[in-house]
């Protein structure tokens, strides 16, 4: 299992030259996503999208707009902007 930092140790999605974690956490969220689901994960294999971790309350560019990550809010992917976003605490283990 990946240690990860808290999110206010991590690069926040507004600096976009900041990695936002590690490549191996991308590589096994992309296995996830192309086992678990019918996408095509092959471009996000070769050209994979950035992570980044919030908290709720906390608001986060999405798309067009911004929104409030809500406590039930467990994840966000923003195409445009091929940037994905976990809501901390995240586990691992259970992608």
């Amino acid at each position: 299992m990946l240690a990860l930092a808290t999110p206010t140790a991590l690069a926040r999605a507004t600096d976009p030259d900041s990695c936002f974690a590690p490549p191996e956490l991308l590589v096994d969220l992309i296995d996830w996503i192309g086992e678990e689901t019918g996408y095509d994960v092959t471009r996000s294999r070769t050209t994979p999208p950035r992570i980044a971790f919030y908290v709720a309350g906390e608001t986060i560019p999405y798309e067009s707009t911004e929104i409030v990550v809500e406590s039930d809010l467990q994840g966000a992917y923003d195409a445009s902007g091929r940037l994905v976003y976990l809501v901390w605490p995240w586990d691992a283990t259970n992608p």
